[in-house]
């Protein structure tokens, strides 16, 4: 247990903030990979739907119905929701 903590420490201290921020930010949106999802993102009138097929680095890729994707800056999102599943 104790190593696992120094370990951590480690990482944490070779991390700069923005980097954690980042990290801990796609660490929210892992659950709703492989969803529809709604996403609200800064400075648009209208929210972005599709499924959420990747996250990499600090964008998260959406696929919408007719194929387009859609490259959406994490730090941009001001909330995401999964769209309920019809029955």
């Amino acid at each position: 247990m104790q190593g696992e903590v120094s370990n951590i420490k480690e990482y944490v201290a070779g991390c700069s903030e923005n980097e954690l921020n980042r990290r801990a930010m796609c660490e929210e949106f892992k659950r709703y990979v492989g969803e529809i999802v709604t996403a609200f993102v800064q400075n648009h009138n209208r929210p972005v739907t599709g499924r959420l097929i990747d996250i990499s680095g600090e964008f998260l890729r959406l696929r919408h119905r007719d194929g387009r994707i859609s490259l959406v800056r994490a730090n941009a999102i001001t909330f995401l929701a999964e769209v309920p599943k019809k029955v």
